[in-house]
């Protein structure tokens, strides 16, 4: 009776930790934005274009672009609360909507004069001065990088072939595209040298606004996932390091403005494909985890505060894009995974989660609503000052969370002091024999 007791403590602690709240897409993403309001837009299957809000119901679709000479692989928000769309083909268009997905107008940027092979825009942002800039791979085997700047009707003031060029170099995906307070812009992506080394690497490559060269960085043995910059200009990289067998270990990296590295740090998952900056100031990442979508909560210095497991039955699948929400949540899209890193990444899933990480929506599990029993118990729950955790054993650890998913403490005793908090809501992670339980707790 002991041992089946204790099966279904471990059972119900692994529901909680390991949570499945994925709603499949109707159809796959070719490319998905956040507008300034907190709603969505996005490219499916057919080149069709839809406004959802943050539960996914629809605002507007339009599916005027659904034609073969409309080629639409990219959209991204606009300052005029319209949109700029990407074609990827031989010559590229470019399509200015206004707010409502209705075309303003389109123009054909002749990059190539010549057969120079397959053409795929991977990145492309609206600049500071209301123009727009691109990242583009193209070539036929072995792939090269280009960076394109133009002005807010779409017209070429300059392009940059050929990105970060070296001895060897068979193979130059550029990836990644920022633009900094002083209008900068900051590239990054994975190269591949052949012969004698046959080996990769990752780059971080600054340009001023007219694209001359500022500095770059390589990065031995990395494959760069994302890149984010936080307002002091430091770069926030999730990726991995190929070990000596070859196998890519995960890793977060922190560096300077400089694209000097400040900490790396590696973490015991399958996969860091993307990552962004919270609104307390520390770090999300997204990725794969016993092959199962994975989301990474860490301080400013790369120290996990919490993690997330959302279980996958059927197919391996990982987070590949993550959006805040006005609730301080988060946005969660993701497919299968692949090591293919050319060009855009489909969606095919979503998954809602609050600050914690913790499910959202319509039947999910939510942090705020816990309603299994409790091995452990804690009292007195409201409290003034602290709470007393009974039922403990040996190697004992709780952890003290803010509402917005900030660390306030960590212990190893039963008394929990919140004297020095201001009243409101909190939650308390307990650590027991391997157990994991979470208590929401009111000080008034």
């Amino acid at each position: 009776m002991k041992n089946q007791i204790l099966i279904l403590l471990v059972l119900i602690s692994s529901v909680f930790s390991s949570q499945d709240c994925k709603h499949n897409l109707d159809t796959p993403l070719r490319d998905i934005d956040q507008t300034s309001s907190g709603d969505f837009v996005f490219v499916s299957e057919g080149f069709k274009i839809t406004k959802v809000d943050s539960n996914f119901d629809t605002i507007w679709h339009n599916n005027h672009m659904d034609t073969a000479n409309n080629y639409l692989s990219q959209i991204h928000p606009t300052f005029d609360g319209g949109f700029i769309g990407t074609g990827s083909s031989p010559a590229g268009n470019l399509f200015k909507l206004n707010n409502l997905g209705d075309t303003v107008w389109t123009n054909q940027f002749q990059i190539f004069s010549g057969p120079f092979g397959g053409f795929g825009i991977t990145n492309m942002i609206q600049t500071a001065d209301s123009g727009y800039a691109f990242l583009a791979i193209y070539g036929h085997m072995s792939f090269y990088s280009m960076l394109v700047k133009m002005d807010r009707f779409g017209d070429t003031l300059w392009k940059k072939m050929n990105l970060l060029s070296a001895t060897n170099t068979w193979d130059s995906q550029a990836k990644t595209l920022h633009e900094t307070d002083n209008g900068d812009l900051i590239i990054s992506g994975l190269v591949n040298v052949s012969f004698p080394t046959y080996s990769q690497y990752s780059y971080i490559y600054k340009l001023n606004s007219n694209g001359d060269s500022i500095w770059a960085k390589t990065y031995d043995d990395f494959q760069f996932n994302s890149v984010t910059i936080d307002d002091s200009e430091n770069l926030i990289i999730s990726g991995g390091k190929y070990d000596n067998s070859n196998i890519i270990e995960p890793r977060i990296i922190k560096a300077n403005s400089l694209g000097d590295t400040l900490w790396t740090k590696p973490f015991q998952v399958d996969a860091l494909k993307c990552g962004l900056i919270a609104n307390d100031g520390g770090y999300v990442f997204g990725g794969r985890k016993d092959s199962s979508s994975y989301l990474l909560k860490t301080n400013t210095n790369g120290d996990s505060l919490w993690s997330r497991v959302f279980l996958e039955d059927t197919s391996i699948k990982e987070v590949k894009t993550i959006f805040k929400l006005n609730n301080n949540g988060f946005l969660l899209l993701g497919n299968e995974a692949t090591s293919f890193t050319f060009g855009p990444t489909q969606m095919d899933y979503r998954i809602k989660v609050d600050s914690l990480g913790y499910c959202l929506g319509q039947n999910t599990t939510n942090f705020n609503n816990i309603t299994y029993k409790h091995s452990f118990s804690i009292f007195p729950n409201p409290t003034q000052n602290q709470v007393t955790v009974k039922g403990i054993k040996k190697a004992f650890r709780a952890n003290l969370f803010d509402i917005v998913g900030n660390r306030l403490l960590t212990t190893e005793s039963n008394i929990i002091s919140l004297e020095n908090y201001p009243n409101g809501i909190y939650f308390l992670q307990i650590s027991n024999e391997g157990r994991i339980e979470d208590f929401k707790i009111i000080k008034h």
